[in-house]
């Protein structure tokens, strides 16, 4: 038992590290697969066929439609300039001069949507075209945004604050008879300590990366440098209300995250990008 646990261990582990280095999913998750089945003597062949693709197959028809309007509401905001729109006004609250602010800018509004009800595999995509004109107007490195991502989108929104309608808090109400506002005073002290934890390493590693010369341009599978003048051409573009933006986001990304996939949401999906173009 010890040993399988430590196989699996070892292969996650080698899939977080392949993947912060940059190598495609698609490659390193069979990889990863590959080395829990052999290190555990199973048959290879029989193994990938029946336990891995069965599984992937089954996350695929349960999840398809999500990530499929998720991606498209992402690409519809950055094409749109919606994403221009609300990061502009992001900048306007909090000034163009603190790189960090920027940072815990991306970690409230995670934490906000997440804390909503809103899924961390739709906010993402909500998210990317929202801080890509934040990183890319402060010259930040793009590495960061996970960061800051993941703080607020899968650590005290998703497990410690009260009441948190995430998964990971309402499991286990059904196998400990509790509610999800269970252990207020712990989950309320657990949030506060790791946001201060994790704002003293956000202040780190952006130091680090300063030290290293690192910027938004030289961020590794980014645009080059030479895709700056087609970003200051789409400065010009005419973008539009943000109150259009603002009403019609919050109503898609509720819609997507909720899995209504009924004519009803596609009608009001397609009114959004009507909206937005």
């Amino acid at each position: 038992m010890i040993w399988e646990v430590s196989v699996v261990i070892f292969s996650l582990a080698l899939l977080i590290f392949l993947a912060l280095r940059g190598f495609s999913i698609i490659i390193i998750a069979p990889l990863a697969s590959i080395t829990v089945i052999w290190l555990n003597q199973m048959p290879l062949l029989e193994t990938l066929h029946e336990a891995y693709m069965g599984g992937f197959i089954n996350f695929a028809k349960q999840f398809f439609f999500i990530f499929l309007l998720a991606a498209m509401f992402g690409k519809f905001m950055e094409d749109s300039g919606a994403a221009s729109v609300i990061a502009k006004g992001i900048l306007k609250v909090i000034g163009k001069k603190g790189k960090l602010r920027v940072l815990v800018a991306v970690v409230a509004m995670a934490a906000v949507l997440t804390y909503g009800g809103v899924a961390v595999h739709v906010v993402i995509f909500a998210m990317i075209p929202i801080a890509k004109p934040l990183f890319r107007e402060l010259n930040i490195p793009w590495h960061l945004f996970m960061a800051a991502f993941f703080f607020g989108a899968a650590t005290f929104s998703m497990t410690m604050l009260p009441g948190t309608p995430a998964i990971h808090n309402v499991i286990p109400t059904k196998y400990f008879g509790t509610t999800v506002m269970a252990a207020p005073l712990v989950g309320i002290v657990a949030t506060i300590a790791i946001i201060i934890l994790n704002c003293y390493y956000l202040k780190y590693a952006l130091k680090k990366s300063e030290s290293k010369g690192e910027t938004y341009w030289n961020s590794k599978n980014m645009e080059t440098a030479s895709h700056q003048g087609e970003h200051h051409s789409q400065k010009e573009k005419k973008l539009p209300p943000s109150i259009n933006v603002d009403i019609s986001t919050v109503v898609v990304v509720s819609g997507v995250s909720k899995k209504y996939f009924s004519t009803k949401f596609l009608t009001l999906f397609l009114k959004y990008v009507y909206i937005l173009h």
